[in-house]
């Protein structure tokens, strides 16, 4: 019987519409929660629309911890990670609603990290390397 491959993986570019919130799980293990705008311009009917979609972003391990530690409101950020589908039951109302989310493998920013200096020169020596996730 033959399979056929499948394949979860998600990357964009946006901006992050608040600072990255650290968390705990019971067990101790960190998580960040942050949201990424993400803009895009198309033409209708000869005027120009804009139009952001708002994902929500979830880091685990290190990688929360460095995300937390380094981002910003305002921060340009590529993201990849994989797609991830909550499903919830309201118990009272037997309603069924879902969210969706974006798992984080890697981050990097793309813009200069923020100093305590205006100095463009050293702000434009400070940009980090992308992070990852350590496989597990």
């Amino acid at each position: 019987m033959a399979t056929s491959a499948q394949l979860n993986r998600w990357s964009g570019i946006g901006n992050l519409t608040r600072d990255p919130l650290l968390k705990h799980q019971p067990n101790g293990n960190p998580f960040t929660l942050a949201t990424l705008a993400v803009h895009e311009t198309y033409n209708a009917e000869g005027q120009k629309v804009k139009k952001t979609t708002f994902i929500d972003l979830i880091a685990f391990g290190r990688l929360a911890n460095s995300f937390a530690q380094l981002g910003r409101k305002g921060r340009g950020l590529l993201i990849e990670g994989r797609l991830d589908i909550l499903r919830r039951t309201d118990e009272t109302t037997k309603t069924v609603s879902t969210k969706a989310s974006i798992i984080m493998d890697t981050f990097q920013f793309l813009d200069p990290r923020p100093t305590e200096t205006t100095d463009p020169q050293t702000e434009a020596q400070t940009t980090e390397p992308a992070l990852t996730q350590p496989t597990p």
